[in-house]
């Protein structure tokens, strides 16, 4: 089982000191990532930072790991890998270099899991083949051409580690749907319901635009409405294709009249002003400059 995931740094997380795109996405959504007990999956970093060779005290080291710490909070990802002294391990520490058994053992020891409990991702070919005989599992970055796995977008990552984390459970996997869903396709509060051959079945949300001229200088404002969506994947989690049913007519019509209602009896906020008394909902503009409609608090008298 899967307890921790350790990061190469540099070529695989960031690029002269600064992150690869979509590299810190795909922290922020792992992060929230869940072992196969239910336990939490933790983040760390393994890196070559600091020849031991040349190292000849506790404060040369401490240096190095507090130069190490900026280079971390520079690239915006230090968050993802607290505290430091369990979750990041560089050579100067360890007293090895990768691929050298002895800091990826240092790396697991520090966490408190054993090798065969870690999963280990880098750019570099020869340290993932070291890694595997040492019992770790393995993903790579970059098109590496060989018949170790691999990805080369970090879009493309979440849903390979999390086939790999929780290879007999869909929780980890369905955050990454529920993420894609909302990046590709609008589609909000993705929940899968049933998962068959063809892929996952569930319920999320999609905007609808209200368009009608009854309701005035509400028309063209958009409103959340609950859709069925069905959703296909490669053998890699990748989302191949989406369907999303529409709402049906009755179901529109209903919305128009919820409108009208929050409207006429006061409870809807049109002017962003702070909230009165009585009024439960309000129109908010996103960053397409989207009018839509949201629910601030239940209706209280």
């Amino acid at each position: 089982m899967i307890k921790l995931t350790l990061f190469d740094l540099g070529e695989t997380l960031v690029h002269e000191n600064m992150p690869i795109p979509h590299a810190v996405d795909t922290l922020e959504l792992i992060s929230a990532f869940t072992t196969q007990d239910g336990a939490k999956l933790e983040l760390g970093i393994i890196s070559n930072f600091g020849n031991p060779e040349d190292i000849e005290s506790e404060e040369e080291i401490q240096n190095f790991e507090t130069e190490f710490a900026s280079i971390l909070k520079n690239a915006g990802i230090e968050n993802f890998f607290q505290p430091f002294a369990s979750r990041v391990t560089i050579s100067a520490r360890a007293k090895a270099l990768k691929p050298d058994r002895a800091i990826f053992a240092a790396a697991a020891a520090r966490s408190g899991v054993e090798l065969s409990e870690c999963l280990f991702i880098t750019e570099d070919r020869d340290h993932l083949e070291k890694a595997r005989t040492l019992g770790m599992s393995i993903l790579g970055f970059g098109n590496m051409q060989s018949d170790l796995p691999e990805f080369s977008d970090w879009q493309d990552a979440p849903a390979q580690i999390a086939k790999i984390v929780t290879p007999d459970h869909d929780q980890n996997f369905e955050k990454v749907l529920t993420l894609r869903l909302k990046q590709q396709k609008g589609i909000g509060n993705f929940k899968c319901l049933t998962k068959g051959n063809a892929g996952f079945r569930g319920q999320g949300t999609q905007l609808l635009q209200l368009v009608r001229p009854e309701l005035g200088e509400l028309s063209g404002a958009f409103i959340e409405m609950p859709v069925q969506v069905s959703v296909h994947c490669d053998a890699d989690g990748r989302i191949t294709s989406t369907e999303v049913d529409e709402p049906a007519n009755e179901d529109i019509n209903e919305a128009f009249s919820f409108v009208q209602n929050l409207a006429r009896r006061g409870q809807l906020n049109t002017c962003g002003a702070a909230t009165k008394p009585g009024e439960t909902h309000a129109i908010e503009t996103d960053a397409n400059g989207r009018r839509i409609i949201v629910r601030q608090r239940y209706y209280n008298q």
